[in-house]
């Protein structure tokens, strides 16, 4: 692990993401396709993007996300079609972020 554990189950101390908290880098298309990787600690960059999910995305895939700044230069870097969920909402259209919301959900408790 990039920080050392919290004992007892402490919380941590800054609200929000901060570098005492790890980032895990979560993808997952229609066929149900999983990438999960330990990214960073603190908030991931375009650079650490490119590097786990390098040669994992083809051309022409659609990159659907939360609207974090990073993912925006990610998808101009490999041209994807991005579309980005703002905050405050679920869905946009036909896209959405509820699996990966989930999967995260289930990898906390």
């Amino acid at each position: 692990m990039p920080r050392h554990s919290r004992k007892k189950g402490k919380q941590v101390k800054k609200r929000g993401i901060s570098k005492e908290q790890v980032c895990i880098a979560t993808a997952i298309d229609r066929q149900g396709n999983l990438i999960m990787k330990l990214a960073c600690k603190g908030r991931i960059t375009s650079n650490e993007l490119e590097t786990l999910y390098y040669g994992h995305m083809a051309k022409g895939s659609i990159l659907c996300t939360n609207s974090h700044k990073s993912y925006i230069q990610f998808a101009n870097d490999l041209s994807l079609e991005h579309k980005r969920i703002k905050r405050g909402k679920h869905k946009e259209g036909l896209y959405h972020i509820q699996h990966i919301n989930a999967l995260h959900s289930n990898l906390k408790k």
